[in-house]
């Protein structure tokens, strides 16, 4: 074994299926008790589209989450308690990624508490909008490759491609975002060719049966075109097509807000060594979706959900695990009491305005008072 792969020894065990357990139905019902009827986004859209059988409202679709909405007698239903189960599983399976990366259960627990109080993942599993559902599909196609390299399994081996085809249908732009990152856990843990082809051509087959579905959807005349949806969205936000004026500036302010609220706090332990192997997983986890954020386009907080996973193990992988574990536990409390206590700054200032409309909009407040509008398109702030 070399410092380049994770111990084999690591065996998932009863004790940390348990932790995961309880961990999951803490979860659960922080999002149980926090759930918000149809209001934000795209949730309103996409219950509309259930009941009309459309089941898409936009590029790039999200037909197989509205699918799973329609499942349930009631759509409302449906998608919040689909985005419940996604932030409960998804805390489960990052504890159990946590063990498989030879973390201790002491210092497993306290980055999964804060994995699972990050205030935008809080407020993507109470909403109706398919964000949530990378709570879980990120941290688990991992998870399905540090696995196999254990137990070379063919189900196991499935696992992996099913995982990422199915994150990648709930939320298409998210599964481009991971791409690299599933090559490189292809190549990586999978050395053999005839199980590579296996695993691209089952891959492909799930893909198709979803995207397949998706773009006969989108044919209907209510849907937007891809090309009127990606200019709507980035000519005049994207710093690669305008450079920098207010706009791209007002862009980068949407990604760095929520992230420094979230996660400053972690910022000492996410530098120093790491393994190799650990620095590529987190680099193509994270700077991916980062980059097109930052460059293209970001809309609401809840869109970093995908990346949270990659940032909390940033941290929990430091060399310095006292500090580290000091730190998540600080993560957890403070974005409890964010999510769950924050209030509107009450000044017109653009530095209130920014806060007010960039983190506390994605907490309980927000969801209270069906906060949705935005600074851009004339929002105001609720009282």
């Amino acid at each position: 074994m070399t410092e380049l792969e994770p111990d084999p020894n690591s065996r998932i065990t009863k004790v940390d299926f348990g932790y995961s357990a309880i961990l999951a139905i803490l979860v659960f019902f922080s999002r149980y008790f926090t759930r918000s009827a149809p209001y934000f986004g795209d949730g309103p859209f996409i219950v509309q589209a259930i009941r009309d059988r459309i089941y898409t409202v936009e590029p790039p679709g999200y037909w197989l989450y509205a699918r799973l909405g329609s499942l349930f007698p009631d759509p409302v239903f449906g998608l919040t308690f689909s985005n419940e189960i996604f932030a409960a599983t998804g805390v489960g399976v990052f504890f159990l990624l946590c063990r498989k990366l030879d973390l201790s259960i002491k210092m497993s627990v306290a980055a999964t508490l804060a994995y699972g109080s990050v205030f935008f993942c809080w407020f993507a599993g109470g909403i109706q909008t398919s964000h949530g559902s990378q709570m879980l599909f990120a941290p688990l196609t991992v998870f399905c490759f540090l696995y196999y390299q254990e137990n070379k399994s063919i189900w196991l081996l499935m696992s992996c491609g099913l995982s990422f085809a199915i994150g990648a249908g709930m939320r298409p732009s998210d599964g481009a975002f991971l791409t690299p990152l599933f090559f490189f856990l292809l190549v990586r843990f999978v050395p053999e060719w005839k199980r590579r082809i296996f695993l691209l051509v089952f891959t492909g087959i799930v893909c198709l049966a979803w995207y397949i579905p998706t773009q006969m959807a989108m044919q209907h005349p209510a849907v937007n075109t891809v090309r009127n949806e990606m200019h709507g969205m980035a000519s005049r936000t994207s710093m690669l097509l305008n450079g920098i004026n207010r706009h791209t500036i007002s862009n980068l302010l949407r990604v760095f807000v929520p992230l420094l609220a979230a996660f400053w706090m972690l910022v000492p332990s996410m530098f120093g060594r790491k393994p190799l192997l650990q620095k590529w997983i987190l680099l193509l986890w994270i700077v991916p979706g980062l980059a097109f954020f930052l460059f293209v386009s970001m809309a609401e907080a809840q869109y970093l959900t995908l990346l949270a996973g990659g940032i909390v193990l940033l941290a929990a992988l430091s060399e310095n695990q006292r500090r580290a574990f000091v730190l998540l536990l600080v993560c957890f409390t403070f974005n409890t009491l964010l999510f769950l206590g924050s209030r509107p700054i009450d000044s017109e200032r653009n530095a209130a305005r920014v806060v007010n409309f960039y983190v506390v909009k994605c907490c309980y407040y927000g969801i209270r008072h069906r906060w949705n509008l935005n600074i851009g398109n004339g929002g105001v702030v609720p009282r």
